[in-house]
């Protein structure tokens, strides 16, 4: 029961974050294409999330987002995680994966943490001020990169 409550609070505590996040952003823009567009990138950045998640398929111990869960699933202390190598991504997950916090929820926290990552490149970028098919060029072509090696746990 608890470890369904910590996940439910971690959710909705990152969830509100993430919201107010956007939504403070989305506030700014000056133009409807623009608040259209932080909306589309969004919203393409949480389907991909779900995406890739859904279509995990087996044999799950080639994924690496897996193995990293699983290394901190598995592990006895936190310190043995820590390294300059692929198991820091284990270490930085280690206290959610020990009080059983899931892989879906997970996927979300990291995806959230890599949706504020995008609108900031975004503000840094100050893409209100590009023409329309030049924001069409940074969804179609920037997106999918952005959010691939972004968006997930592994």
């Amino acid at each position: 029961m608890m470890v369904l409550l910590y996940n439910c609070f971690l959710i909705l505590i990152v969830g509100v974050f993430v919201y107010k996040y956007v939504l403070k952003y989305y506030k700014t823009c000056e133009t409807n294409q623009a608040r259209h567009f932080i909306l589309l990138a969004s919203l393409i950045h949480f389907i991909g999330t779900a995406f890739f998640y859904i279509t995990m398929k087996e044999p799950l111990g080639e994924i690496d987002a897996y193995k990293y869960y699983i290394g901190a699933k598995q592990a006895t202390v936190w310190i043995d995680l820590f390294g300059i190598n692929k198991s820091i991504i284990s270490f930085l997950i280690y206290p959610f994966v020990q009080i059983g916090i899931q892989l879906s929820v997970l996927f979300f926290v990291f995806s959230c943490i890599s949706l504020i990552g995008l609108i900031s490149y975004f503000k840094l970028i100050n893409f209100q001020e590009f023409k329309l098919l030049n924001k069409f060029m940074l969804v179609f072509f920037l997106m999918p990169s952005i959010h691939f090696w972004g968006g997930f746990v592994g």
